[in-house]
């Protein structure tokens, strides 16, 4: 995992804030099902991710430049909700919203979240699932031999980079495409 992290480190590593922050952006996206099922199950109250994320999906692709003081008010009303540890579906919903933190900082061009937190982020959410599935069905809590769920993952990471490389060039339904390409590979719920 290690060298995957740093590869995707390296190729964003001359890409600007917003190719950055559409990278974190579409990692979040992928968790936000998590988030919502934690909402809807335990009363979490991620309303304002839902709502942030959709408006920094719209600013990132009308190629507007940020608002700093925004982009840190957005982050002052989010890293307060950010869900606690500890039951699987908590973890991933906790991942989402670290995500999202991790768009809103690369778009500022702050590092308080950083895309390596990203990464390690929506690993932990797999790695939730994972674990609690195969808990829950085979009372197994060994780490698994082959990992298709992680293998996928690391593969449309890879995707996202080639695509947040070339954000200059898409148009708003490029971009519009390429998220509804992005929510086939949702991260499944830990429940």
């Amino acid at each position: 995992m290690k060298a995957h992290r740093q590869h995707i480190l390296d190729k964003l590593s001359d890409c600007d804030g917003r190719a950055r922050a559409m990278f974190a952006l579409l990692c979040a996206e992928r968790l936000r099902s998590c988030c919502w099922a934690l909402q809807a199950g335990h009363g979490a109250h991620l309303g304002a991710c839902f709502t942030h994320m959709d408006a920094l999906f719209e600013l990132l692709q009308s190629h507007q430049a940020p608002d700093p003081a925004m982009l840190r008010a957005t982050f002052e009303e989010i890293e307060p909700i950010v869900p606690g540890g500890g039951e699987p579906l908590c973890v991933q919903a906790q991942s989402g919203v670290i995500c999202l933190l991790g768009a809103i900082e690369a778009f500022a061009g702050r590092t308080r979240v950083t895309i390596t937190d990203v990464v390690n982020a929506i690993v932990d959410a797999l790695n939730n699932y994972e674990f609690f599935i195969r808990r829950r069905i085979m009372n197994d809590t060994s780490s698994p031999t082959e990992y298709p769920l992680l293998q996928r993952e690391i593969e449309r990471q890879l995707a996202d980079v080639a695509f947040v490389r070339g954000l200059e060039q898409s148009d708003k339904s490029r971009v519009v495409e390429y998220r509804l390409e992005n929510l086939q590979f949702t991260v499944p719920l830990a429940v």
